[in-house]
């Protein structure tokens, strides 16, 4: 190990207590055109024990690349490496991503899209590319599982903006350190957990999005009104909420949906076809969620680019 590394370990040690910095690039990432490093923490109740993040192997200006953390769902929650590895390896991130930067994007397993579906998506591609984003997928418990649920987001929140984001950063020089240009999301459990962690920290965040977030319409409503009364400024606020046909909690994503644009909070509403599936999440909802996120943290968060409501 040289100096050089040797001083970013030790400035990440000190801007992120707990955290041990396992520097390991992953190289079966080629294709995809990242690397991957895995990181660890000590603290947040378990929350981001295992983190993997995904970093843009194009040159890119230091400080300059935005940042998404992911949270995967509850499936992923009793095992801190499959919580790592859910949007990466069983979600299909990589082939998302892969996709998104050689469109034209063509149907790969199911019908999750019609043809005029696809070809909005690849007109938005011929007019605006694919960038890249360093993503950061951290190992998350079930808060409902833990004594206290609403000390353990509590906690998540804290481990999230005032350890992992800073580790992050120290340790990958694209990182933007720029709240507008960081975001948050999840899926099903993750996307919950994603609203509810935005909520504690709105500041450190441009945008959020949940799909197929596993909540009812009463909280659906609720997430809505305390989305609209954040602090900050409403117009820089950005939130994605994606939802499928089948998908069990479509009413109240659709709901979340229709409150923040009741009460002008910017905001883009996907419903595809599909199941609440993570054959469904590879097919496509990886991809709309990384190609939004890539767009929106860019400033490029109108509803219409997507083809979406």
């Amino acid at each position: 190990m040289n100096s050089g590394t040797l001083a970013l370990h030790r400035r990440a040690l000190l801007v992120a207590s707990g955290a041990l910095l396992l520097g390991r690039t992953g190289r079966a990432a080629l294709a995809e055109g990242f690397d991957t490093l895995e990181l660890s923490f000590s603290g947040g109740r378990g929350f981001a024990r295992a983190t993997q993040v995904v970093v843009p192997r194009a040159p890119a200006a230091p400080r300059s690349l935005p940042v998404v953390v992911l949270l995967h769902g509850l499936g992923e929650t009793s095992d801190a490496r499959s919580g790592m590895f859910a949007w990466t390896g069983r979600y299909g991130l990589g082939r998302a991503w892969e996709r998104l930067a050689s469109p034209p994007i063509a149907r790969e397993r199911e019908p999750y899209l019609d043809a005029a579906e696809l070809a909005a998506l690849n007109q938005t591609l011929d007019a605006r590319p694919f960038t890249g984003l360093v993503v950061v997928c951290p190992s998350m418990p079930n808060p409902n599982r833990m004594r206290g649920p609403e000390t353990a987001l509590d906690a998540f929140a804290e481990c999230l903006t005032d350890e992992v984001l800073p580790a992050v950063r120290a340790r990958v020089t694209t990182a933007s350190p720029a709240p507008a240009l960081t975001g948050l999301a999840g899926v099903s459990l993750g996307g919950r957990v994603a609203l509810d962690l935005y909520l504690r920290r709105p500041e450190a965040f441009r945008t959020v999005g949940t799909v197929q977030g596993a909540y009812g319409v009463d909280r659906a409503v609720r997430y809505a009104e305390r989305l609209a009364n954040a602090p900050g400024a409403l117009a820089e606020r950005a939130v994605y909420v994606a939802t499928s046909s089948t998908d069990p909690y479509r009413a109240a994503n659709d709901r979340l949906a229709r409150e923040l644009e009741k009460r002008g909070v910017p905001s883009t509403f996907s419903l595809r076809k599909g199941p609440h599936t993570q054959g469904w999440l590879r097919e496509i909802g990886s991809l709309e969620l990384l190609l939004w996120k890539d767009r929106a943290l860019r400033g490029h968060v109108a509803a219409t680019a997507l083809g979406m409501r």
